[in-house]
C-alpha cells in the first residue's frame, strides 16, 4: 500500500537534501524515517576518561573498563604499558567485570601500568574460542585498544600483558596463539586449552572442523613469556582444569624441543585451592612474570 501511494509524490530539494512530500499518510512514515536517520548520523558524545578511576565505556554495544594509574598525572609524555585482563563466564554481568580491573589496580599504581578489561558477552557469547564464525573476538579486543589508544594517546598498545581465568584463560591462549606479536607476556588460569595436535579437531587441537582457522603461531606461542596456572583440586569438580593444564605445558615443552626452540612457558600449581582462584592466580602472575623484568 505504501508503494502504491510513493507512486503519487512531488521531489523537492531543500538545504543540500532531497525530500519527497506524498499526498498521502505516508509522508508521515518517511518524515518518522528521516527523524530516526537523522537522530542516528548525530555524534555521540564521548565519555571523558578520568585518571585514577575505573572508567565504564562502550564499543560498538560492548562494554569494557579502563583504568589509568594516578602516576599518569605526573608524567603524560611517557609511553604507557598496558595489561588487559579477560574475565571468565558464561555467568559473569557486566557489572563483575569491574573485579577483573580491581585485581590489578595495586599493580598498576605501582608500575604505571594501564588496565582493560573487556565484557565480551554482550557481543561474542563464544569468545573463548575467538567467535571464528561470528563477530571474532580476538579482532573486537584489537578494535577497542585501538579505540583507548584514540582516547589515551600514550598508551602502548602493540603489545602489551595479558591475563585470562577459566574462559577468560581460553580465550587468552588461544589469542596468544593466532597474535602473539601482541603479547609482551601472558598468564592463564584455570582453563581448557588448544594442543599442537593436527589429529584433535578445533579448539582441543589445530584440525579445522567445520570453521576455517586463523594461522595458529605455535613456533612463536611456545617462546612467549607465559604462565599456565592452576588450582591444585580443581580436577576435583567438573572443570577439571588440571589434567588440560599439564597437557598444555606438557605439549608446548615437547614442541619446542623437537623444533629445537626455546621454550618460556611456565607452570604453576595454587596449592590447597580448586577453579575459584582468579586472585591468587592474577597475584603470582604479577610478582613472578608481569614485575619481571
Amino acid at each position: 500500500m505504501v508503494q502504491q501511494q510513493a507512486s503519487a509524490s512531488r521531489r523537492t530539494t531543500f538545504g543540500g537534501r532531497v525530500w519527497y512530500t506524498f499526498t498521502s499518510g505516508a509522508a508521515c512514515v518517511l518524515i518518522a524515517c528521516s527523524a530516526v536517520r537523522a537522530a542516528e548520523e548525530k555524534p555521540t558524545r564521548r565519555q571523558r576518561i578520568r585518571i585514577g578511576e575505573i572508567n565504564k565505556l562502550d564499543y560498538k554495544g560492548q562494554t569494557w573498563y579502563f583504568y589509568i594509574p594516578t602516576k599518569v598525572k605526573r608524567d603524560r609524555r611517557r609511553s604507557l604499558p598496558l595489561l588487559v585482563s579477560i574475565h571468565g563466564g558464561p555467568d559473569r554481568k557486566t557489572d563483575n567485570i569491574e573485579g577483573c580491573v580491581k585485581t590489578f589496580m595495586d599493580f598498576s599504581e605501582r608500575d604505571r601500568v594501564a588496565v582493560i578489561a573487556p565484557f565480551f558477552l554482550q557481543v561474542c557469547r563464544g569468545y573463548q574460542t575467538l567467535c571464528l564464525n561470528g563477530t571474532r573476538a580476538d579482532l573486537r579486543l584489537l578494535e577497542i585498544l585501538e579505540e583507548a589508544k584514540r582516547r589515551v594517546p600514550i598508551l602502548h598498545i602493540k603489545r602489551f600483558y595479558i591475563f585470562g581465568h577459566s574462559a577468560g584463560a581460553q580465550f587468552t591462549q588461544r589469542f596468544a596463539l593466532v597474535h602473539p606479536e601482541r603479547v609482551a607476556k601472558g598468564a592463564v588460569s584455570c582453563g581448557a586449552y588448544t594442543l599442537p595436535d593436527p589429529a584433535e579437531p578445533w579448539p582441543r587441537g589445530t584440525r579445522e572442523a567445520r570453521i576455517k582457522l586463523p594461522e595458529l603461531k605455535f613456533d612463536e606461542f611456545v617462546q612467549l613469556h607465559f604462565a599456565i596456572v592452576v588450582g591444585e583440586l580443581d580436577g576435583e569438580d567438573d572443570h577439571n582444569t588440571v589434567k588440560g593444564s599439564e597437557a598444555l605445558y606438557s605439549a608446548c615443552k615437547g614442541y619446542a624441543k623437537k623444533r629445537r626452540l626455546r621454550c618460556n612457558i611456565v607452570y604453576h600449581v595454587n596449592r590447597g585451592v580448586g577453579h575459584a582462584c582468579a586472585g591468587m592466580s592474577a597475584r603470582w602472575a604479577i610478582t613472578n612474570l608481569f614485575e619481571r623484568r
